[in-house]
């Protein structure tokens, strides 16, 4: 994979040193994996211990409000045979049973995953008991027991209730004590849209003034490869011409200029508040657009697009603001519909 390539991606997962105030970022406790956004809703998952069992783990999520549940979601790839596995499942943390939570139900999920969601009154016990045990065994019909490990649980719920303000309240899921702050979930920000604009008369290729501007494009003989060239305002242009390219990622760069190449200008995107690198540079897999203003950047860590990083900005009249940063950075075989968000806006 090209030096681009590396750097881009590496970039992508600077979002995680976000700080709370803003994004909270993601960490990684063990077995564990959690996120939590700016609105303070955190998720965290449970996996297989590394390097053993199956494609499985459970999946917490809860919001930043006072009165959120906690919601659990079980799941587990089921392979070429899609009926073995199938429900009843029973769930027991260290051989015993989790305190209200009865015999489950999985679905298919339409992405080749038995799916199973746990009762909302049963969520916190469930919560709690993968804070204090050691592993998490579902038995199943015609498989044989499954085993998701829960080392690094106090921790990730310690840390999460450090996000929610939670530390020392009744709500908490941790045990760790604390002065409790008072919960209220910060208001996500609203981004108007920019006008629509016609598309009509745009040139075909990138102008050799445009591609002047990009001395780092590392292929320029293929620049002129799936170039994206839309207007976001009369006189005012983006191209953007792939410098590079690896097995499943291409690397993009940003310029603005007219519709002749005239004021050629190298644009950067904003990152998710917080983070360690204010801008990304190299989006990768992008796409923009036109009816709704979203420039869309998809950075895959690995082939199958099972982590990574997705960012969205919305041109506004004048530049283009972050919407949507989701972000998976353990490469476990989960789904992108269920990646933590990150960062999110509201456009309107």
């Amino acid at each position: 994979m090209s030096r681009l390539i590396n750097a881009a991606f590496a970039l992508s997962l600077m979002l995680l040193s976000v700080t709370a105030a803003e994004a909270a970022g993601v960490r990684s406790f063990r077995d564990w994996n959690a996120v939590c956004d700016n609105s303070n809703t955190c998720v965290a998952f449970a996996f297989p211990a590394e390097g053993g069992g199956e494609t499985a783990w459970l999946r917490l999520e809860r919001g930043g409000d006072a009165g959120a549940p906690v919601k659990a979601v079980i799941a587990v790839y089921a392979e070429d045979d899609l009926v073995a596995g199938g429900g009843p499942w029973t769930v027991t943390v260290d051989g015993k049973p989790v305190a209200g939570l009865g015999a489950l139900t999985p679905v298919q999920d339409g992405t080749g995953f038995w799916r199973a969601e746990v009762p909302a009154s049963s969520g916190r016990a469930l919560a709690i008991a993968a804070r204090d045990g050691s592993l998490l065994t579902l038995s199943r019909k015609s498989r044989e027991p499954l085993t998701l490990s829960l080392a690094g649980g106090g921790a990730t719920m310690i840390w999460i209730d450090e996000q929610q303000g939670r530390l020392g309240s009744p709500t908490a899921l941790s045990r760790a004590p604390g002065r409790p702050l008072a919960i209220v979930a910060p208001e996500l920000p609203v981004i108007k849209a920019g006008p629509a604009v016609s598309q009509a008369d745009l040139p075909k290729t990138v102008p050799a003034r445009v591609m002047a501007v990009l001395e780092d494009c590392e292929e320029p003989g293929n620049w002129n490869d799936e170039p994206v060239i839309a207007r976001l305002a009369p006189g005012v242009v983006l191209y953007a011409p792939v410098c590079s390219r690896g097995a499943y990622n291409a690397v993009y760069s940003l310029v603005l200029a007219d519709e002749k190449g005239g004021g050629a200008r190298r644009l950067t995107l904003p990152a998710a508040p917080g983070s360690t690198e204010p801008a990304i540079s190299d989006p990768m897999n992008i796409d923009y657009s036109v009816e709704a203003r979203i420039l869309v950047s998809f950075s895959k860590g690995r082939g199958i697009g099972d982590c990574g990083s997705e960012e969205q900005w919305v041109w506004d009249g004048a530049a283009f603001r972050l919407v949507i940063a989701r972000v998976m950075s353990d490469c476990r075989g989960v789904p992108f519909d269920d990646w933590p968000m990150l960062y999110e806006a509201r456009v309107r």
